[in-house]
């Protein structure tokens, strides 16, 4: 039991190596800055605006379009402007909280090109009870996120099945994840 602890805890500190860089991207030219020590040349992003209409994320070389936030789903994704290159260094995920003064529930589904992981947790706060279920499949091509929010999405895989619908202006997660020894409650 605690070798298998131990190898699902290896796992993870993998995967969150695997998410760091070295240095940053260049949002304009998608370009690697090396910043070690503050004497790279960081671009100031000054461009972090309230995006207001339908917009595309990527230049046609796969390069940051446009940055900012918006009040909905406006920025266009589309992973096929990326290039192969930057393929191999792609991250995508979902994360969905939803809680209120009773409970938080949250759910993320991620693949970070090499692995895919999703996780579902459950706090109560009268209770004070916390439940955590997760899943790595090495399997890359297990889980792609829909580019569009309003797509839906059906995952059935390892034993875990997850999926997003949206219909009629509602998003409607449902999943189940069978009991495991090293990762959690049914």
């Amino acid at each position: 039991m605690r070798f298998l602890l131990c190898m699902a805890c290896f796992f993870v500190i993998l995967m969150i190596a695997g998410c760091s860089s070295s240095g940053t991207d260049d949002p304009v030219t998608g370009e690697q800055i090396d910043d070690q020590n503050g004497k790279g040349n960081m671009p100031v992003l000054y461009n972090d605006w309230e995006i207001k209409e339908k917009t595309p994320l990527l230049n046609d070389d796969g390069t940051l379009a446009a940055w900012g936030w918006s009040r909905h789903p406006l920025m266009e994704y589309n992973r096929e402007k990326l290039t192969d290159e930057q393929k191999k260094r792609l991250k995508e995920w979902d994360f969905y909280s939803v809680y209120n003064s009773d409970y938080c529930f949250e759910i993320t589904m991620a693949n970070i090109t090499w692995m895919v992981l999703i996780t579902v947790s459950l706090s109560d706060y009268k209770t004070n009870e916390k439940f955590s279920n997760m899943r790595i499949l090495f399997n890359t091509d297990a889980l792609t996120p829909p580019l569009n929010p309003y797509d839906n999405e059906i995952f059935d895989r390892g034993g875990v099945y997850f999926a997003y619908t949206y219909a009629e202006g509602i998003k409607t997660l449902t999943f189940d994840f069978p009991k495991s020894v090293i990762f959690g409650p049914e």
